[in-house]
């Protein structure tokens, strides 16, 4: 009669479903997401800068920090409800965003997955008005979104940036080459 199977592959990491799956996604992404530029903490770079203090309370502050080459990421910006009708009634700054990216696209950019410390730059364009840059510092970054038992997307919680604490040659760049 019905024969049932004997070993179940529940997981399949290049399924083709999570790969379609997985660009459609991604594609979504860049049709939706702002200018977003991401300049990831170089670890290796920024540790044997350190001094005392930086070593005693775990990181590094202000311009100790050493970042690599900026990238242009894709996403989707996720702003609180409540600061949206505060926007409404004229407070125009947002504190903390949570940007939502797809995995496998940020880490073959990013060349590593997106970790606390990094910051982004996320340019707002409104009709009429010159473009507004929002450094944001990256507070965490979860898994979200299982499809097939592999998570296709990362949310990553982040919070606006005092402007003391990014390099000058981050302020100062422009566009990606």
């Amino acid at each position: 009669m019905f024969e049932r199977a004997k070993n179940y592959k529940v997981f399949d990491p290049i399924s083709p479903e999570y790969e379609l799956a997985n660009s459609i996604i991604q594609e979504a992404f860049e049709f939706i997401s702002p200018d977003i530029i991401w300049f990831s903490h170089a670890l290796d770079k920024t540790l044997p800068n350190l001094d005392e203090y930086d070593k005693l309370s775990g990181g590094a502050e202000g311009t100790t920090r050493i970042f690599r080459e900026p990238v242009k990421i894709y996403g989707y910006v996720e702003i609180s409800a409540v600061i949206q009708e505060l926007e409404k009634l004229g407070v125009s700054q947002t504190e903390e965003i949570n940007l939502i990216v797809n995995l496998s696209d940020i880490i073959a950019r990013l060349g590593e997955h997106p970790k606390e410390g990094d910051v982004f730059r996320i340019t707002y364009m409104e009709q009429g008005q010159p473009q507004n840059h929002t450094f944001y510092d990256v507070g965490s970054v979860l898994p979200t979104d299982l499809y097939n038992y592999m998570y296709m997307n990362a949310i990553i919680n982040a919070q606006q940036t005092a402007m003391t604490d990014i390099p000058e040659y981050i302020k100062n760049y422009l566009k990606l080459d």
